[in-house]
């Protein structure tokens, strides 16, 4: 089950996609309405959704969903049903402008960068954790 911060995660990434090309044709917002029902997404978020499709996203939106997106902690399989939402969306229209490929590409190499990041950081924490037990279980043998 989806928490409700990363339904908005992936309706957000998709919000920005929709106005990559500087407008949103009625079929895109079609469509992310019924990704957002579909989602399960609740009345207040919904509500952030619908005044996000009316507000055309400028550059620093673009930047904070990319980092936004970039620390979100979606699992495999839900970043797989983010990239489904996206080609539908994309599809949603007849039409892929240049911006929406190149925002779809950046999106991509910034979650291929991310990984191995993601591991590196967990190894990083798991072995802090194991350092810093090990010298207090080393003290209090003493």
């Amino acid at each position: 089950m989806l928490s409700e911060g990363k339904k908005m995660l992936m309706l957000r990434v998709l919000v920005g996609l929709a106005w990559a090309d500087r407008r949103i044709d009625q079929s895109e917002r079609d469509f992310i309405a019924s990704a957002a029902r579909s989602l399960g997404l609740d009345e207040e978020s919904l509500a952030t959704i619908e005044a996000m499709l009316d507000k055309p996203q400028d550059k620093e939106d673009m930047e904070l969903l990319l980092r936004d997106f970039l620390h979100g902690t979606l699992t495999r399989p839900e970043r797989s049903k983010l990239i489904e939402l996206m080609e539908g969306l994309v599809r949603a229209d007849g039409e892929v402008s240049e911006t929406e490929r190149e925002l779809i590409e950046q999106i991509t190499r910034i979650r291929q960068l991310a990984a191995p990041f993601g591991r590196l950081r967990q190894a990083m924490t798991k072995n802090g954790a194991e350092h810093q037990k090990g010298p207090k279980s080393r003290g209090s043998g003493s």
